[in-house]
């Protein structure tokens, strides 16, 4: 291939070797024979002795490979090379697993899936900054972050961003409560109040109909008492109201439903190219590399998240479930430990955020949130207003740090695997 020559001719004659090494390119990658045994050589002169071996001792070792001056930057030869790489790698893994679509389809399907995830990281490029020259930039949003600007996209809780700054383009946080304290709510919640913001949102849901989100969306974003609405029996003016009423938004929200696994979801994000992603009830996506039991398949699904969310540069907000462990704990004595299924959700999540509520708050339409991790910030609890009636859900105090949130007595508990919800 001319830009496999081309691009060893243009490190060595303008040392660009800089993106070879930051886009992780290697001698497998190369198809002509000629030019893979010059590469290599290449990398392991640099490799020993630090410096570039000169053309003339590249045109004594190689005389046959004949390189010319290469006129485009090193990066334009690198993205041929990698494209063939990915055109030929990924042609062989579909033939290869072949007869074992036919043999055994789900099968064949999550080995390929887990051997296309690998291509895709190995052909991601380091990403990397001159502090010095960065810096009159991180003086400008030290002004903004003091002026209020909220640096990401905002939550509806002003209690939530001044921990956070807002939803950043990487992150991965966690939503988790047990069953039925209101999850999927509070996912509408936050997806409803980046839409109106003006983003893109993708609301994926792995428990519930399209058509059941869709109306909890309509209720949340209109303002209508939602047991009335999905019984047909709203007042006249409400009714009137949302009968006559039009999306004339430019940003869309799409709802999607059971997207399979992580491969399957970063899919997804590719075709919409959404600004906020919101996935209701991760523990149900499949794992793309075949775990064996429900504790490595969702530590496999978690750490995989968290890639996709950097890899794809988007904020990806994911509720999950506490284990059963925690119906026996004081509210504010639940720990990171109490998240069902596996540790690693609470080591890979930039944020995670607790939902709490007891008889006393479900009569008063309240919940608590906590928030249990933070990579940049301090923990606060805070309540929010809970009512379906009304459709309100705003900050109504936050807890002072030696508030008691639960009259029950703290037990000592050990984390226990079998209290896991499966």
């Amino acid at each position: 291939m001319d830009a496999e020559k081309q691009l060893i001719a243009r490190v060595l004659f303008k040392e660009e070797l800089r993106p070879v090494i930051d886009r992780k390119v290697h001698e497998g990658m190369f198809v002509d024979r000629k030019s893979k045994e010059a590469f290599g050589f290449l990398m392991g002169f640099y490799e020993k002795y630090s410096e570039l071996p000169s053309i003339d001792l590249i045109e004594e070792k190689f005389p046959d490979l004949k390189l010319t001056y290469a006129k485009e930057p090193a990066d334009y030869y690198i993205d041929e090379i990698m494209e063939n790489h990915v055109r030929n790698k990924g042609s062989k893994l579909l033939m290869s697993y072949a007869g074992e679509f036919i043999k055994n389809p789900r099968q064949g399907l999550t080995g390929l899936t887990e051997q296309l995830l690998e291509l895709g990281i190995e052909t991601e490029p380091v990403e990397d900054m001159n502090y010095g020259e960065e810096l009159e930039k991180r003086k400008e949003r030290y002004l903004d972050i003091k002026d209020g600007k909220i640096y990401g996209y905002s939550s509806p809780w002003d209690a939530l961003d001044d921990v956070t700054l807002g939803w950043h383009k990487g992150d991965f946080i966690a939503v988790v409560g047990r069953p039925g304290v209101g999850k999927t709510w509070g996912a509408l919640v936050l997806a409803e109040h980046a839409w109106r913001e003006g983003n893109r949102v993708m609301f994926v849901t792995m428990e519930m109909g399209i058509a059941q989100i869709a109306q909890r969306f309509d209720a949340l974003h209109y303002r209508l008492p939602y047991q009335e609405f999905r019984s047909g029996l709203l007042p006249d003016n409400l009714e009137k109201q949302y009968l006559e009423s039009e999306i004339k938004r430019e940003n869309p929200f799409w709802i999607v439903r059971n997207v399979g696994g992580v491969a399957a979801l970063g899919s997804k994000i590719d075709q919409y190219s959404p600004d906020v992603v919101i996935l209701d009830g991760m523990y149900l996506l499949n794992d793309d590399y075949g775990g064996k039991n429900m504790w490595e398949r969702v530590t496999n699904v978690s750490k995989s998240m968290k890639k996709l969310a950097q890899k794809k540069d988007v904020p990806i907000i994911a509720t999950t479930q506490f284990n059963r462990a925690t119906d026996e704990r004081r509210m504010d004595m639940v720990t990171l430990a109490n998240i069902g299924f596996s540790d690693s959700l609470g080591q890979d999540s930039d944020v995670v955020l607790g939902l709490f509520r007891d008889r006393d708050m479900e009569l008063n339409n309240e919940m608590l949130v906590r928030i249990l991790k933070c990579r940049e910030g301090e923990s606060v609890d805070f309540v929010l207003s809970w009512d379906l009636h009304e459709m309100a859900f705003d900050v109504l105090r936050r807890v002072e740090e030696n508030e008691e949130v639960a009259d029950e007595e703290e037990e000592e508990l050990t984390f226990d695997e079998s209290a896991l919800d499966f």
